[in-house]
């Protein structure tokens, strides 16, 4: 049997505004699984607010890469990982520009290649649109670094032998908050990538 891992944030977890949850039936990730059938196994790893490598002040655990190790060492041997993040990067709390961002992704890239052996294959997934409304409440300078983080992230996959991803095309269907995906999207997202897997 084939892994896949899905390591993100709250975009993979399923997120629906308010804090309750999709259904395994609506995540990208369960729709995934379905698609592929038994002969792969497809791992959700998402948690809400997680980002590529820095720290929140007193929200413990969501930098991606201190927690990723041990993530990896739960799972084991993979056959492919799937990193969707990005987007809690992109806040303007966090300051972080389109390199910070992309330089954290190659650092998530590289613990995976020194952590798992053989290396399993990567898809990156860049963020998906930030609607306007939601630019205002918290989210006002990703529109200039979107471009830049797409770029990096499809030049990541080039250069690691993976594939890639950008969510802003596929995704079309957003909750009320203008950042987190409708079941829409998740159904969006899966069969996208199903495509990317079965082509590769």
């Amino acid at each position: 049997m084939k892994k896949i891992l899905c390591y993100g944030d709250s975009n993979v977890w399923g997120y629906i505004t308010g804090g309750s949850r999709f259904a395994e039936s609506v995540r990208w990730p369960g729709l995934l699984g379905q698609k592929l059938g038994e002969d792969y196994q497809v791992i959700e790893e998402g948690l809400n607010g997680r980002n590529t490598g820095v720290e929140e002040p007193g929200m413990p655990g969501l930098n991606g890469y201190d927690t990723l190790p041990a993530v990896l060492a739960q799972h084991g041997l993979l056959d492919k990982v799937i990193l969707m993040l990005g987007t809690n990067d992109l806040s303007d709390h966090l300051g972080r520009s389109a390199s910070d961002i992309v330089n954290s992704m190659e650092s998530l890239i590289r613990c995976i290649q020194q952590t798992v052996v053989p290396f399993p294959q990567i898809i990156l997934v860049s963020p998906p649109r930030i609607l306007d409304f939601a630019l205002q409440a918290g989210f006002s300078a990703a529109p200039e670094k979107l471009p830049a983080l797409r770029q990096g992230y499809r030049e990541l996959a080039e250069r690691y032998q993976g594939l890639y991803l950008d969510a802003a095309i596929i995704c079309t269907g957003y909750a009320e908050d203008g950042v987190h995906l409708d079941p829409l999207s998740h159904s969006q997202l899966a069969e996208a990538l199903f495509g990317l897997i079965k082509a590769s």
